[in-house]
């Protein structure tokens, strides 16, 4: 590119630069923008009130969840109980899962594996301690669980 067309892509570039600027001033000049200044601020005041509070919240709720998880790991019969009900909520499952990983809870484990055992429709049992599967989502041990039945009736038909 020589010089000449690279000052017009340039001066083209301003120009349009400046144009928006010229709108962007003639918006703050507006009644409207002047009117809903305060209507603004609140929001803002709102927004930093929501994140202050979440940052003061956020460790004492720590504490209390990790407290909580530790209660139940060493309650079997609640353990079981609080396991089918958050299975049935898969991304409340992945969240508590990570925390409790990411906080030393588990071990190496899965929280769904964290007895050894995965349960799918309260039906079906699989038996899967490995590390490779702790990591899978709800619904990805919901298909694997599928493929390992499959599998299995596909063996006794044609065993």
């Amino acid at each position: 590119m020589n010089f000449t067309k690279a000052h017009q892509s340039n001066h083209r570039w301003w120009l349009s630069a400046d144009g928006f600027n010229r709108e962007l001033q003639a918006v703050y000049a507006s009644r409207s923008w002047r009117l809903t200044k305060p209507l603004r601020r609140s929001f803002q005041s709102l927004r930093d009130l929501r994140h202050n509070v979440k940052q003061a919240v956020k460790p004492p709720l720590k504490l209390v969840l990790a407290k909580a998880i530790h209660f139940v790991q060493g309650h079997p019969q609640i353990k079981e109980r609080a396991l089918a009900w958050v299975r049935k909520h898969p991304t409340l499952e992945i969240r508590l899962r990570r925390f409790a990983l990411g906080n030393g809870l588990l071990g190496s484990y899965g929280m769904a594996y964290a007895s050894g055992q995965e349960k799918k429709d309260n039906a079906t049992h699989i038996q899967d301690s490995s590390a490779e599967s702790a990591r899978l989502t709800p619904r990805a041990r919901q298909i694997y669980a599928d493929l390992k039945t499959a599998i299995e009736r596909r063996q006794k038909e044609n065993g």
